[in-house]
């Protein structure tokens, strides 16, 4: 007899309900039985499966999918390492993300970099106890070597450069990732950060994401979207396990 524990952190996250976690016990099953090595299958049965259950219990929001995700991702070996860099950080967002990965998911180095030094200055005065760099994104690979940090969270960032910069940007993360490099963004064009704190980084350059805009660069990535295209809450997800 297989005896199959959910997580009791996924569990409190999501605060689950008994058919939430008779959809990941059938998901968990379908991966076993098919597959002999750790396959992401967020389009498939369990992202299917658990975004129903999402919805129907708990509602669509960014926190409980994307955590859902990345809890399913160490579940089955994709998401693994020591380090973390987050790209971009502000005193809004604050240590939500870096909190996620050291003390639910395990990650020992923990940073970010973060472009507007007057993010930087606010955060420290806030007691902000992660490390933090000012650097761009862009040009990251003139400071950290190729297969030097385990996973890059690229959180609420691809749409704020240039789209035809967004390639070449993507490209030098997957050469100094180690294990994956993981992005998020809006879905659609609801709303735009220009004015925010007068921060001339928060526009938004490209105006419309779209899963067709990461396809198109034609770097081997994943995707996928939740919620309704431009509508509060909905986000897409690009993102490369390398070596799967």
């Amino acid at each position: 007899m297989i005896r199959v524990v959910i997580p009791k952190r996924l569990k409190r996250l999501v605060r689950s309900t008994p058919i939430q976690d008779t959809l990941f016990l059938i998901s968990y099953i379908y991966h076993k039985a098919l597959t002999k090595k750790p396959v992401i299958m967020p389009n498939r049965v369990w992202y299917e499966s658990w975004k129903y259950g999402c919805r129907l219990f708990t509602g669509c929001e960014e926190l409980l999918i994307l955590g859902d995700w990345f809890y399913y991702c160490q579940f089955t070996g994709l998401l693994k390492g020591e380090s973390l860099l987050n790209v971009g950080i502000t005193p809004t967002s604050g240590e939500l993300w870096l909190k996620f990965f050291k003390y639910d998911l395990g990650f020992e180095r923990v940073s970010s970099i973060e472009i507007w030094t007057p993010n930087i200055r606010r955060l420290k005065l806030i007691g902000h106890r992660f490390p933090i760099e000012n650097c761009d994104v862009r040009y990251l690979h003139r400071r950290y070597p190729p297969n030097s940090i385990d996973v890059i969270l690229w959180a609420q960032g691809p749409e704020h450069i240039d789209q035809i910069e967004l390639k070449a940007t993507i490209q030098n993360l997957l050469m100094i990732s180690k294990i994956a490099l993981i992005m998020f963004s809006p879905y659609g064009s609801l709303y735009d950060d220009k004015d925010v704190d007068e921060n001339p980084y928060e526009e938004h350059r490209i105006k419309a994401m779209e899963p067709a805009i990461f396809r198109g660069l034609n770097l081997g990535l994943e995707i996928f979207t939740w919620g309704v295209k431009n509508s509060l809450g909905a986000g897409l997800c690009a993102y490369k396990f390398k070596g799967v």
